[in-house]
């Protein structure tokens, strides 16, 4: 069980995501409580929620900035 708390499936991520509520996954996702799968998980299945940046997912943002 803590494996998949710390890895969780699509299945137990979304399961996860849609217990909590829009408002809850969004406070979720702004106090950093999410993991990289939750984060997809959410971006497939409620879009309409995910803010964006410039267009694009803000995770993948993040590992595109230019530092210089």
């Amino acid at each position: 069980m803590a494996d998949t708390l710390l890895h969780p499936t699509p299945t137990t991520a979304s399961e996860r995501l849609d217990a909590m509520g829009s408002d809850r996954r969004r406070a979720a996702y702004e106090d950093g409580e999410l993991s990289r799968a939750e984060l997809h998980v959410w971006a497939a299945l409620w879009s309409d929620e995910v803010p964006l940046v410039n267009g694009e997912l803000p995770w993948i943002v993040a590992t595109l900035a230019d530092l210089d």
